[in-house]
């Protein structure tokens, strides 16, 4: 690596620290967006899908650009996007402002979770999409000797997980 970009890679690592990016770009469709950014650490061009909800602020919908280089890149590849209104220049969501995934959870909301009412683990669970979450459940719910209705329905939404079958509408 030549030495000016060994520098430009360690300030672009301390704003990726800080959280503050140079600019950043947000999908404006629900669809999944494709784009093309320039990794600052390689210097090479790499497809990023954008797949979250824009409207509820999901941190898989913005595109953080950390440096002018990677900035001026993004938008001579992905003009057409930006053309049709489907990237707009926005602001970084805050941390705190940032929707939290159904799939993590700590392990005191699991177990309040599992000793909690029937329908809130029922629900919480069909809602989740993360093998490992609902392992962690399932283990928790073994610790606390849970009743065998709630152990079958964990086990069966385990195995529904990693066998790919989604959820059916009547059981949602």
């Amino acid at each position: 690596m030549v030495e000016g970009n060994k520098k430009m890679s360690m300030s672009v690592y301390s704003l990726m620290q800080k959280g503050t990016p140079y600019k950043t770009y947000k999908k404006t469709i629900p669809a999944w967006v494709s784009v093309t950014v320039l990794n600052v650490f390689s210097d090479r061009p790499e497809k990023l899908t954008l797949k979250g909800d824009p409207k509820i602020n999901n941190i898989d919908s913005y595109v953080p650009l950390w440096s002018e280089k990677e900035f001026l890149f993004f938008k001579r590849t992905n003009r057409n996007h930006i053309d049709n209104g489907r990237l707009v220049e926005s602001t970084y969501p805050k941390e705190e402002s940032i929707l939290k995934s159904v799939n993590n959870l700590s392990e005191e909301k699991i177990i309040e979770l599992v000793n909690g009412p029937w329908m809130t683990l029922k629900n919480q669970v069909k809602k989740m999409d993360s093998e490992a979450a609902v392992y962690r459940i399932v283990t928790i719910a073994e610790q606390q000797e849970r009743p065998e209705k709630t152990m079958k329905f964990l086990r069966e939404a385990l195995s529904r997980i990693q066998s790919g079958i989604p959820e059916k509408e009547e059981d949602k």
